[in-house]
């Protein structure tokens, strides 16, 4: 429905318009937020022409192996075959590529860019690290990722907490680098001699989020911790039976 209304239904066929009696083909207001979800955000193309690069952050789910855009000045294909992260980008124009990748395992083996190894640096991103490699001026570039050691695995805890009362979370042997609490909510913590962490929460009750900046290696990334403290035991799905005229419902208590 959005590629049929916006490429063929609009006064400029093409142009993903999300105004059909607009005519402005650039990326302006009028453009289909569609386009802009797949270019700037599914593949994360951003282009900076004017100094001479392109920034190139693919957000694509894990479980694809394959994806491509091709537009008519710019074109991406991403491919992951379980230890290989490839991708190749084609420009119409000479320009830098700057490629923010997803570190898809927890060790890197080797990163080169048109067959040549290249430096590379981390970024802790949320949810996972990052990988950032800067190409030459050229209009395309092969750019892959060897990758050694296991899938990253994000911490492990309960969601529902109570105030006060201390639980434990599971860092699958990642080191703590950092916790970064803008909420307020750990009242407490300490190291366990497992490496797993113990939380003390504040008495806020609701959902409340921290931060944990794990380590992997040489490379890190920061992992949200999403909580919902009770002050008590909490009802969990009311439910009224007019033919019974009875009340059901589930008591939840995280103690």
């Amino acid at each position: 429905g959005a590629v049929v209304d916006s490429t063929c239904r609009s006064v400029s066929p093409g142009a993903f318009l999300c105004v059909r009696e607009g005519k402005s083909i650039d990326f302006a207001d009028t453009v289909s937020l569609f386009s802009r979800a797949v270019a700037a955000g599914l593949f994360g193309i951003r282009p900076q022409m004017p100094d001479g690069t392109v920034t190139v952050s693919p957000a694509l789910p894990d479980e694809w192996e394959h994806a491509g855009i091709r537009l008519p000045d710019f074109s991406c294909d991403c491919r992951w075959d379980g230890s290989t992260q490839t991708v190749t980008i084609c420009s119409a124009k000479p320009c830098r590529k700057i490629l923010r990748l997803p570190a898809r395992r927890s060790r890197i083996e080797a990163v080169s860019a048109d067959g040549q190894d290249v430096p590379w640096e981390t970024e802790a991103g949320i949810g996972e690290p990052y990988i950032r490699i800067c190409t030459e001026s050229g209009t395309r570039h092969t750019v892959q990722i060897r990758y050694g050691g296991e899938p990253l695995h994000p911490p492990e805890y309960p969601s529902t907490v109570a105030a006060g009362e201390p639980f434990e979370l599971l860092t699958h042997g990642y080191p703590i680098a950092e916790l970064r609490d803008p909420q307020g909510i750990v009242a407490g913590r300490s190291l366990q001699a497992d490496g797993n962490l113990s939380v003390r929460p504040a008495g806020l009750a609701g959902w409340h989020t921290f931060f944990l900046r794990l380590m992997v290696g040489k490379l890190s990334f920061w992992s949200p911790v999403n909580l919902r403290v009770t002050k008590g035991p909490a009802v969990r799905e009311p439910a009224f039976d007019a033919a019974r005229r009875a009340v059901s419902f589930r008591l939840e208590n995280s103690r």
